[in-house]
């Protein structure tokens, strides 16, 4: 089995690449194993020909974990990082992560989205793309996420209010961070069909139509 460990920065042309990278070590130096890295010096990784630069963390972090940073290049108005980490749920301290490691990747990285799941969602999810003409409608309720007050106006088209009211009884945990909000599903292990069954099931709460079109290729 093996799950992902998603987050996504926008970072705007005022804030270096380098800068960014600096504050994603220095966070990563106070996480405590195995999610966090020793307190050496670290190169800059290189943009090169293209138009993003990737800092391997493979032998970084302990056995089990795996991943890297993403960097995009500093040329337009929004600039998205990501940090990308697998690992098997079953050899590591799964209710840690969920409790405390995954709120202390958010404080240094400042996320708009961030997601734990099955990464056999990845392949159910690459197959709906095809299917959708506009991508602006495709988010889903993963099982352990943190969605910003940024994501949720823009791409939500909802307040945080707004959506905690509407899910608040629906979810197993469901908490106001830094500044956006912190919601588990389930702290159980669930099945692609699973994780599908409750995104379509928290999507029907909500009766806006970006909210319909993103249930609609679950209807086919």
């Amino acid at each position: 089995m093996k799950y992902i460990f998603e987050l996504t920065a926008k970072v705007g042309m005022q804030q270096s690449f380098e800068s960014k990278h600096k504050e994603n070590i220095e966070g990563l130096k106070k996480i405590k194993e195995p999610w966090g890295i020793e307190d050496n010096e670290l190169p800059i990784p290189k943009f090169g020909t293209g138009l993003v630069a990737t800092f391997s963390l493979q032998r970084l972090l302990k056995k089990g974990i795996r991943g890297h940073i993403i960097y995009t290049h500093r040329n337009v108005i929004d600039n998205y990082d990501k940090i990308w980490l697998e690992f098997n749920p079953h050899k590591i301290d799964f209710s840690k992560l969920l409790k405390i490691t995954f709120k202390e990747y958010v404080d240094f990285f400042r996320p708009t989205e961030a997601y734990i799941y099955d990464n056999r969602t990845l392949e159910f999810d690459g197959l709906m793309r095809n299917d959708i003409v506009d991508l602006t409608n495709f988010f889903r309720f993963y099982p352990i996420f943190f969605w910003s007050e940024q994501y949720c106006n823009q791409v939500l088209q909802i307040t945080i209010k707004e959506l905690r009211e509407t899910i608040a009884n629906e979810v197993e945990y469901l908490e106001y961070y830094k500044d956006g909000v912190f919601v588990i599903l389930s702290s159980q292990y669930l099945s692609v069909e699973q994780s599908n069954q409750m995104d379509y099931k928290l999507k029907s709460l909500f009766n806006t139509q970006n909210f319909i079109n993103a249930k609609k290729h679950y209807e086919v």
